[in-house]
Protein backbone atom coordinates (compact mmCIF):
# COMPACT_ATOMS: atom_id res chain seq x y z
CA UNK A 1 0.00 0.00 0.00
CA UNK A 2 1.08 3.46 -0.65
CA UNK A 3 0.77 6.34 2.00
CA UNK A 4 -2.40 7.77 0.92
CA UNK A 5 -3.93 3.73 1.30
CA UNK A 6 -2.58 3.14 4.71
CA UNK A 7 -3.77 6.84 5.64
CA UNK A 8 -7.08 5.87 4.29
CA UNK A 9 -7.06 2.06 6.68
CA UNK A 10 -5.89 3.73 9.68
CA UNK A 11 -8.67 6.55 9.71
CA UNK A 12 -11.26 3.76 8.74
CA UNK A 13 -9.93 1.37 11.71
CA UNK A 14 -10.46 4.90 14.21
CA UNK A 15 -13.70 5.20 12.79
CA UNK A 16 -14.99 1.72 13.43
CA UNK A 17 -13.39 1.56 16.95
CA UNK A 18 -15.27 4.75 17.53
CA UNK A 19 -12.67 7.11 18.22
CA UNK A 20 -13.23 8.77 15.22
CA UNK A 21 -16.42 10.45 14.79
CA UNK A 22 -16.34 14.43 13.92
CA UNK A 23 -16.21 14.86 9.68
CA UNK A 24 -13.80 18.03 10.28
CA UNK A 25 -10.97 15.91 12.34
CA UNK A 26 -11.77 13.11 9.97
CA UNK A 27 -10.51 14.97 6.68
CA UNK A 28 -7.58 16.61 8.71
CA UNK A 29 -6.44 13.13 9.57
CA UNK A 30 -7.42 12.14 5.61
CA UNK A 31 -5.12 15.16 4.53
CA UNK A 32 -1.95 14.56 6.37
CA UNK A 33 0.21 12.47 5.61
CA UNK A 34 1.90 11.31 8.80
CA UNK A 35 5.17 9.06 8.17
CA UNK A 36 6.83 12.61 7.09
CA UNK A 37 6.59 13.31 10.52
CA UNK A 38 8.56 10.39 11.82
CA UNK A 39 11.05 10.02 8.88
CA UNK A 40 13.00 7.64 11.26
CA UNK A 41 9.88 5.10 11.46
CA UNK A 42 8.76 2.53 8.09
CA UNK A 43 6.23 3.46 6.02
CA UNK A 44 3.93 0.17 7.80
CA UNK A 45 4.50 1.77 11.23
CA UNK A 46 4.06 5.21 11.00
CA UNK A 47 0.36 4.32 10.08
CA UNK A 48 0.47 2.20 12.87
CA UNK A 49 -2.78 3.10 15.67
CA UNK A 50 0.70 3.76 18.12
CA UNK A 51 2.48 6.19 19.80
CA UNK A 52 6.15 6.77 18.21
CA UNK A 53 9.66 7.80 20.27
CA UNK A 54 11.12 10.81 18.61
CA UNK A 55 13.49 12.08 20.75
CA UNK A 56 15.42 9.29 23.46
CA UNK A 57 17.76 10.86 25.89
CA UNK A 58 19.39 8.68 28.87
CA UNK A 59 17.25 5.51 27.49
CA UNK A 60 14.07 7.17 28.52
CA UNK A 61 11.35 8.90 25.99
CA UNK A 62 11.02 12.63 26.13
CA UNK A 63 9.43 13.03 22.45
CA UNK A 64 7.06 11.24 20.77
CA UNK A 65 4.33 11.71 18.51
CA UNK A 66 1.27 10.59 19.97
CA UNK A 67 -1.02 7.58 19.22
CA UNK A 68 -3.49 8.41 16.30
CA UNK A 69 -6.68 7.59 18.70
CA UNK A 70 -5.59 9.95 21.42
CA UNK A 71 -4.90 12.35 18.90
CA UNK A 72 -8.45 11.91 17.30
CA UNK A 73 -9.99 12.21 20.69
CA UNK A 74 -8.46 15.40 22.17
CA UNK A 75 -9.33 17.00 18.70
CA UNK A 76 -12.58 16.30 18.97
CA UNK A 77 -12.89 17.18 22.16
CA UNK A 78 -10.81 20.75 21.43
CA UNK A 79 -13.48 21.63 18.63
CA UNK A 80 -11.23 24.17 16.33
CA UNK A 81 -13.50 25.51 13.61
CA UNK A 82 -12.39 27.78 10.89
CA UNK A 83 -10.84 31.05 11.45
CA UNK A 84 -9.55 30.59 14.84
CA UNK A 85 -6.21 30.78 17.02
CA UNK A 86 -5.13 28.20 18.31
CA UNK A 87 -1.98 27.78 21.12
CA UNK A 88 -0.55 24.38 21.34
CA UNK A 89 2.15 23.39 23.93
CA UNK A 90 4.45 20.46 23.55
CA UNK A 91 5.43 20.53 19.49
CA UNK A 92 6.42 17.31 19.38
CA UNK A 93 6.91 15.89 15.91
CA UNK A 94 4.48 18.69 14.38
CA UNK A 95 2.16 16.52 13.28
CA UNK A 96 -0.69 17.84 15.48
CA UNK A 97 -0.06 21.07 14.40
CA UNK A 98 -0.39 20.13 11.37
CA UNK A 99 -3.85 19.21 11.90
CA UNK A 100 -4.89 21.87 13.94
CA UNK A 101 -3.64 24.34 10.47
CA UNK A 102 -5.90 22.17 8.42
CA UNK A 103 -8.70 22.57 11.14
CA UNK A 104 -8.19 26.32 11.55
CA UNK A 105 -7.84 26.70 7.89
CA UNK A 106 -6.15 29.58 5.99
CA UNK A 107 -8.21 32.05 8.24
CA UNK A 108 -6.68 30.70 11.60
CA UNK A 109 -3.60 30.76 12.98
CA UNK A 110 -1.55 27.63 14.90
CA UNK A 111 1.50 28.35 17.60
CA UNK A 112 3.25 25.52 18.67
CA UNK A 113 5.70 25.87 21.59
CA UNK A 114 8.53 23.96 23.09
CA UNK A 115 11.23 24.27 25.34
CA UNK A 116 13.88 21.97 23.13
CA UNK A 117 15.29 23.72 20.33
CA UNK A 118 16.07 20.52 18.72
CA UNK A 119 12.67 19.76 18.39
CA UNK A 120 11.48 22.76 17.54
CA UNK A 121 13.93 22.32 14.51
CA UNK A 122 12.54 18.63 13.78
CA UNK A 123 9.06 19.92 14.12
CA UNK A 124 9.86 23.11 11.45
CA UNK A 125 11.49 20.42 9.04
CA UNK A 126 8.50 18.18 9.40
CA UNK A 127 5.90 20.89 8.71
CA UNK A 128 7.72 22.16 5.50
CA UNK A 129 7.84 18.59 4.45
CA UNK A 130 4.34 18.29 4.50
CA UNK A 131 3.59 21.42 2.86
CA UNK A 132 1.75 22.88 6.07
CA UNK A 133 0.99 26.77 6.67
CA UNK A 134 -0.54 28.65 8.88
CA UNK A 135 1.81 27.31 11.80
CA UNK A 136 4.32 29.03 14.00
CA UNK A 137 6.93 26.98 16.01
CA UNK A 138 8.21 28.98 18.67
CA UNK A 139 10.96 28.08 21.27
CA UNK A 140 10.16 28.56 24.50
CA UNK A 141 8.54 27.39 28.17
CA UNK A 142 4.62 26.32 27.26
CA UNK A 143 3.81 27.09 30.48
CA UNK A 144 4.33 30.49 30.09
CA UNK A 145 1.93 30.76 27.08
CA UNK A 146 2.74 33.06 23.95
CA UNK A 147 1.55 36.15 25.17
CA UNK A 148 2.10 38.05 21.86
CA UNK A 149 -0.72 36.20 20.07
CA UNK A 150 -3.52 35.93 22.83
CA UNK A 151 -6.15 35.31 23.22
CA UNK A 152 -6.72 31.95 21.87
CA UNK A 153 -10.02 30.39 20.66
CA UNK A 154 -8.31 27.45 21.77
CA UNK A 155 -5.41 25.86 23.58
CA UNK A 156 -4.45 22.45 23.77
CA UNK A 157 -1.29 20.36 25.63
CA UNK A 158 0.33 17.17 24.23
CA UNK A 159 1.74 16.89 27.47
CA UNK A 160 0.88 15.33 30.62
CA UNK A 161 0.01 18.26 33.16
CA UNK A 162 -0.12 18.70 37.08
CA UNK A 163 -1.99 21.78 36.78
CA UNK A 164 -2.93 24.51 35.14
CA UNK A 165 -0.69 27.42 34.63
CA UNK A 166 -2.10 31.08 35.39
CA UNK A 167 -0.89 32.27 32.01
CA UNK A 168 -2.89 29.63 29.98
CA UNK A 169 -6.20 30.50 32.09
CA UNK A 170 -5.06 34.53 31.26
CA UNK A 171 -4.58 33.51 27.64
CA UNK A 172 -7.50 31.50 27.15
CA UNK A 173 -10.31 33.76 25.27
CA UNK A 174 -13.91 34.03 26.92
CA UNK A 175 -15.84 30.89 26.28
CA UNK A 176 -12.53 29.50 24.56
CA UNK A 177 -11.58 25.89 24.98
CA UNK A 178 -8.65 24.14 26.63
CA UNK A 179 -7.77 20.73 26.32
CA UNK A 180 -4.91 19.04 28.53
CA UNK A 181 -4.04 15.38 30.00
CA UNK A 182 -4.11 16.36 33.37
CA UNK A 183 -2.95 14.70 36.95
CA UNK A 184 -6.48 13.82 38.48
CA UNK A 185 -5.57 11.48 41.59
CA UNK A 186 -3.38 8.83 40.02
CA UNK A 187 -4.41 8.89 36.64
CA UNK A 188 -4.23 11.25 33.56
CA UNK A 189 -7.53 12.56 31.96
CA UNK A 190 -7.67 14.70 29.02
CA UNK A 191 -9.85 16.92 30.12
CA UNK A 192 -11.78 19.99 27.78
CA UNK A 193 -12.70 22.74 29.78
CA UNK A 194 -14.50 25.78 28.45
CA UNK A 195 -13.43 29.22 30.25
CA UNK A 196 -16.19 30.66 32.13
CA UNK A 197 -14.92 34.31 33.78
CA UNK A 198 -11.87 33.36 36.11
CA UNK A 199 -13.44 29.51 36.30
CA UNK A 200 -13.33 26.53 33.83
CA UNK A 201 -15.66 23.97 33.78
CA UNK A 202 -15.49 20.99 31.79
CA UNK A 203 -16.58 19.37 28.40
CA UNK A 204 -15.92 16.23 28.61
CA UNK A 205 -12.93 13.79 29.75
CA UNK A 206 -11.33 10.33 28.69
CA UNK A 207 -8.67 8.63 30.36
CA UNK A 208 -5.18 8.63 28.50
CA UNK A 209 -1.40 8.40 28.78
CA UNK A 210 1.08 11.17 28.32
CA UNK A 211 4.89 12.02 28.61
CA UNK A 212 5.43 14.71 31.27
CA UNK A 213 5.27 18.64 30.96
CA UNK A 214 8.90 19.62 30.96
CA UNK A 215 10.04 23.15 32.47
CA UNK A 216 9.26 25.43 35.29
CA UNK A 217 5.59 24.34 35.33
CA UNK A 218 6.21 21.07 35.66
CA UNK A 219 4.73 20.69 38.62
CA UNK A 220 6.47 18.57 41.46
CA UNK A 221 8.21 15.54 40.88
CA UNK A 222 5.15 12.17 41.55
CA UNK A 223 8.32 9.13 40.92
CA UNK A 224 10.73 7.39 43.26
CA UNK A 225 13.06 4.70 42.92
CA UNK A 226 13.62 2.10 45.82
CA UNK A 227 16.26 -1.20 45.06
CA UNK A 228 15.30 -1.09 41.10
CA UNK A 229 11.45 -0.64 41.43
CA UNK A 230 9.78 2.80 40.71
CA UNK A 231 6.76 4.30 42.58
CA UNK A 232 4.81 7.26 41.26
CA UNK A 233 1.76 9.52 42.40
CA UNK A 234 1.14 11.89 45.19
CA UNK A 235 0.78 9.57 47.87
CA UNK A 236 4.78 8.55 47.53
CA UNK A 237 5.59 11.29 50.46
CA UNK A 238 3.42 9.17 52.99
CA UNK A 239 4.35 5.62 52.14
CA UNK A 240 7.46 4.03 53.93
CA UNK A 241 8.59 2.63 50.14
CA UNK A 242 11.44 1.54 51.42
CA UNK A 243 9.21 -1.15 53.54
CA UNK A 244 6.44 -1.29 51.06
CA UNK A 245 9.55 -2.49 48.30
CA UNK A 246 10.43 -5.31 50.69
CA UNK A 247 6.98 -6.37 51.16
CA UNK A 248 6.20 -6.70 47.62
CA UNK A 249 9.77 -8.86 47.10
CA UNK A 250 7.84 -11.04 49.15
CA UNK A 251 5.27 -14.24 48.40
CA UNK A 252 1.62 -13.17 47.42
CA UNK A 253 -1.60 -14.77 47.81
CA UNK A 254 -4.23 -14.20 45.01
CA UNK A 255 -7.63 -12.64 45.78
CA UNK A 256 -10.56 -11.57 43.56
CA UNK A 257 -12.15 -8.12 43.83
CA UNK A 258 -16.36 -8.23 43.44
CA UNK A 259 -17.42 -8.44 39.75
CA UNK A 260 -19.26 -5.60 39.96
CA UNK A 261 -16.85 -3.16 40.27
CA UNK A 262 -14.89 -1.58 37.57
CA UNK A 263 -10.93 -1.76 39.09
CA UNK A 264 -10.09 1.64 36.99
CA UNK A 265 -13.23 3.39 38.61
CA UNK A 266 -12.19 2.01 41.83
CA UNK A 267 -8.72 3.36 41.77
CA UNK A 268 -9.40 6.83 41.02
CA UNK A 269 -12.38 7.08 43.92
CA UNK A 270 -9.75 5.58 46.08
CA UNK A 271 -6.89 7.84 44.98
CA UNK A 272 -9.18 11.19 45.36
CA UNK A 273 -10.04 10.48 48.31
CA UNK A 274 -6.25 10.44 49.32
CA UNK A 275 -5.61 6.31 49.70
CA UNK A 276 -2.48 5.20 49.72
CA UNK A 277 -2.75 4.32 45.87
CA UNK A 278 0.85 3.94 43.92
CA UNK A 279 1.57 3.15 40.91
CA UNK A 280 4.30 0.79 40.99
CA UNK A 281 6.78 -0.56 38.28
CA UNK A 282 10.10 -2.25 37.64
CA UNK A 283 12.46 -0.03 35.54
CA UNK A 284 12.02 -2.49 32.78
CA UNK A 285 8.97 -1.28 31.34
CA UNK A 286 5.08 -1.31 31.18
CA UNK A 287 4.83 -4.82 31.12
CA UNK A 288 4.63 -5.43 35.00
CA UNK A 289 3.01 -2.12 35.94
CA UNK A 290 0.23 -2.10 38.96
CA UNK A 291 -1.36 -0.25 41.14
CA UNK A 292 -0.94 -0.78 44.34
CA UNK A 293 -2.72 -0.08 47.89
CA UNK A 294 -0.37 0.09 50.83
CA UNK A 295 -1.70 -0.48 54.50
CA UNK A 296 -0.69 2.28 56.80
CA UNK A 297 2.30 0.51 58.11
CA UNK A 298 3.38 -0.60 54.81
CA UNK A 299 4.05 -4.22 55.97
CA UNK A 300 0.82 -4.89 53.60
CA UNK A 301 0.08 -4.43 49.81
CA UNK A 302 -2.04 -5.21 47.57
CA UNK A 303 -1.02 -4.99 43.97
CA UNK A 304 -3.86 -5.15 41.38
CA UNK A 305 -1.78 -5.90 38.19
CA UNK A 306 -2.47 -5.38 34.49
CA UNK A 307 -0.58 -6.04 31.16
CA UNK A 308 -0.92 -4.98 27.78
CA UNK A 309 -3.23 -8.19 26.61
CA UNK A 310 -6.36 -6.08 28.21
CA UNK A 311 -5.33 -2.50 27.20
CA UNK A 312 -3.82 -1.78 30.40
CA UNK A 313 -7.14 -2.22 32.31
CA UNK A 314 -6.52 -3.57 35.53
CA UNK A 315 -8.65 -6.65 36.33
CA UNK A 316 -10.45 -7.82 39.45
CA UNK A 317 -7.20 -10.22 40.52
CA UNK A 318 -5.35 -8.94 43.20
CA UNK A 319 -2.16 -9.61 44.43
CA UNK A 320 -1.92 -9.33 48.44
CA UNK A 321 1.39 -8.79 50.08
CA UNK A 322 2.62 -9.42 53.66
CA UNK A 323 -0.60 -9.38 55.72
CA UNK A 324 -4.15 -8.91 55.66
CA UNK A 325 -4.30 -5.14 56.12
CA UNK A 326 -4.38 -3.85 52.45
CA UNK A 327 -7.18 -6.13 51.70
CA UNK A 328 -9.11 -5.24 54.28
CA UNK A 329 -8.67 -1.88 53.58
CA UNK A 330 -9.70 -2.16 49.81
CA UNK A 331 -12.79 -4.56 50.28
CA UNK A 332 -13.61 -1.42 52.75
CA UNK A 333 -12.97 1.06 50.41
CA UNK A 334 -14.64 -1.17 47.62
CA UNK A 335 -17.76 -1.14 49.62
CA UNK A 336 -17.77 2.19 49.83
CA UNK A 337 -17.26 2.95 46.11
CA UNK A 338 -20.03 0.56 45.45
CA UNK A 339 -22.68 2.68 47.65
CA UNK A 340 -21.20 5.93 46.23
CA UNK A 341 -23.32 4.58 42.87
CA UNK A 342 -19.75 3.24 41.15
CA UNK A 343 -18.44 6.63 40.32
CA UNK A 344 -17.14 7.26 36.98
CA UNK A 345 -14.17 10.04 36.63
CA UNK A 346 -15.08 9.93 32.68
CA UNK A 347 -18.55 10.66 33.59
CA UNK A 348 -17.65 13.39 36.23
CA UNK A 349 -17.77 17.29 36.23
CA UNK A 350 -14.49 19.20 36.93
CA UNK A 351 -14.53 23.21 37.83
CA UNK A 352 -11.43 24.58 38.35
CA UNK A 353 -10.55 27.94 39.78
CA UNK A 354 -7.43 29.56 41.05
CA UNK A 355 -6.32 29.26 44.34
CA UNK A 356 -6.37 33.19 44.72
CA UNK A 357 -10.20 33.38 43.75
CA UNK A 358 -11.35 30.06 45.70
CA UNK A 359 -12.78 31.71 49.20
CA UNK A 360 -11.97 30.50 52.84
CA UNK A 361 -10.69 26.34 52.16
CA UNK A 362 -11.92 26.95 48.13
CA UNK A 363 -13.55 24.60 46.43
CA UNK A 364 -11.44 21.97 45.36
CA UNK A 365 -11.55 18.34 45.98
CA UNK A 366 -7.94 19.03 45.22
CA UNK A 367 -5.62 21.82 45.58
CA UNK A 368 -2.64 21.84 43.68
CA UNK A 369 -0.08 24.55 42.68
CA UNK A 370 -3.00 27.46 41.05
CA UNK A 371 -5.93 25.91 40.98
CA UNK A 372 -8.53 23.89 42.94
CA UNK A 373 -10.43 21.40 41.35
CA UNK A 374 -14.20 20.30 42.55
CA UNK A 375 -15.66 17.28 41.31
CA UNK A 376 -18.52 16.38 41.01
CA UNK A 377 -19.34 12.04 40.16
CA UNK A 378 -22.86 11.58 38.51
CA UNK A 379 -23.50 7.49 39.28
CA UNK A 380 -23.44 4.58 36.66
CA UNK A 381 -27.01 3.67 35.87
Amino acid sequence: MNDEQRRAALVDGLRRAGMLSDPAVEAAMRAVPRHLFVPSASMAMAYEDRAIATKIVDGQAVSSISQPAIVAIMLEQLDVRPGMTVLEIGAGSGYNAALLAHLAGPGGRVTTIDLDQEIVLDARAHLAAAGASGVEVMLGDGGNGAPAGAPYDRIILTAGAYDISPALLAQLAGGGVLVLPLLLGLRQYAVAFERHGDALESRSLRACGFMLLRGAYAGPSLLAVRDGMQFGGPAISRVNLRVTRQTLAGPAQARTLPADVRVSDLIDFMALRHAAVLTVSTLGGMDDLGYALVADDGGSVALMPFGAENGYEPGPQVLLHGGDGAWRQLLERAGAFVAAGRPCLERAHVRAAPLAKTPGGGIGDLRKLWMAYHITYPVLE
